[in-house]
């Protein structure tokens, strides 16, 4: 995941161009880890929160 500006994005969600957005990307892979698909992600960063849990084991 990372934060950037994202020209097209903010074209199509009619938004201010100083708008700055959360990429995420994501790449399924099959039992051969071959990739099956690939998801990218754009959330606004003033509507989306993210937040990580992390335990050690």
């Amino acid at each position: 995941m990372k934060a950037l500006l994202a020209p097209v994005i903010v074209k199509q969600l009619d938004v201010n161009e100083t708008m700055p957005f959360f990429y995420f990307e994501r790449i399924s892979q099959d039992v051969n880890q071959l990739p099956i698909e690939i998801l990218q992600s754009y959330f606004r960063g003033d509507k989306y929160c993210y937040s990580i849990s992390l335990y050690r084991d």
